[in-house]
């Protein structure tokens, strides 16, 4: 459902107007006292931004965890550092124990940098802020639009975006835009992090 956020949106809107060239994704998800096994299965919504982000399959990448077990069996943080097409990279960390339910973006693209603070699960009416700067200067400091009273928590965290695009594209008779193939590369990564696969993999890119 992020790929479909409003502000999620507005920021694809923004890198492509500005026309700078992707350099880097830092992402980061916290959660509060999630302390089951396989948190990787909401850890995927994230790691399928990022790669909806850089606009390919993940290539290359590492994981690295830290044991948590203080909390739980199996709980534990984790980290994956990952590369693109076009040479960008990726650096995403998912803290399943912390004083706080948050996710956040901060993107380098050329001489411009976005800090984003996503409105996930928030019901007060929050729809998260962008900060956009470039070469040392505030370019914009804005929220999201919409507000509690025009589809608030729905429209803010993309889920109707998400079925509107689908049944729009069923309508038309094309092959949705959310599909198996664009999942893949995300359910790779999940795949990984649930088999504690260390090693880094890599898969050729595209020639």
């Amino acid at each position: 459902n992020r790929r479909h956020m409003r502000l999620v949106m507005k920021l694809q809107k923004d890198m492509a107007k500005s026309g700078a060239m992707l350099q880097h994704i830092s992402y980061c998800m916290s959660r509060v006292a999630r302390t089951e096994s396989h948190f990787h299965t909401t850890a995927i919504h994230g790691m399928d931004l990022v790669h909806f982000l850089a606009g390919s399959p993940h290539r290359k990448g590492q994981l690295m965890t830290a044991d948590l077990s203080r909390h739980g069996a199996g709980v534990r943080n984790f980290i994956l550092n990952a590369s693109f097409d076009k040479g960008i990279t990726a650096h995403m960390d998912f803290c399943p124990v912390s004083g706080d339910l948050r996710e956040s973006l901060m993107i380098v693209a050329d001489d411009i940098t976005y800090d984003v603070d996503l409105p996930v699960w928030r019901w007060d009416g929050y729809t998260g802020r962008i900060i956009k700067r470039k070469k040392g200067e505030l370019v914009y400091d804005e929220y999201g639009v919409g507000d509690i009273d025009d589809g608030g928590f729905v429209k803010s965290n993309g889920f109707y975006y998400q079925v509107k695009q689908f049944l729009k594209d069923v309508g038309e008779g094309v092959m949705p835009r959310d599909n198996i193939a664009t999942a893949l590369s995300s359910m790779k990564m999940a795949d990984i992090v649930a088999n504690n696969n260390y090693l880094a993999w890599n898969e050729d890119e595209p020639g």
